[in-house]
């Protein structure tokens, strides 16, 4: 969500190096109920359906403060714009 240029700690999520890839090129998203999407086109590239797609349906782990949680516009924006 760099694009947004927003320091807002609700407008980012801490992931490991493949995920950040993968969150960045729309193939990994967040519902509005805080559980990670796979993008349909993960089935497509040899390699990754076996890391990315199980992550499908999991839930993120939260900050234990619930105003701190992800911003949900910010997640419904990344969904729309990098996952179409």
């Amino acid at each position: 969500m760099s694009v947004a240029h927003n320091d807002d700690p609700r407008n980012g999520l801490a992931l490991c190096r493949l995920c950040h890839w993968a969150f960045d090129e729309g193939l990994l998203g967040v519902s509005a109920a805080y559980t990670l999407l796979a993008a349909a086109q993960l089935s497509l590239a040899p390699n990754l359906p076996g890391h990315l797609a199980p992550l499908q349906g999991r839930a993120i782990f939260l900050p234990a403060e619930e105003p701190l949680y992800p911003d949900l516009r910010a997640l419904a924006w990344h969904r729309r714009k990098r996952m179409g």
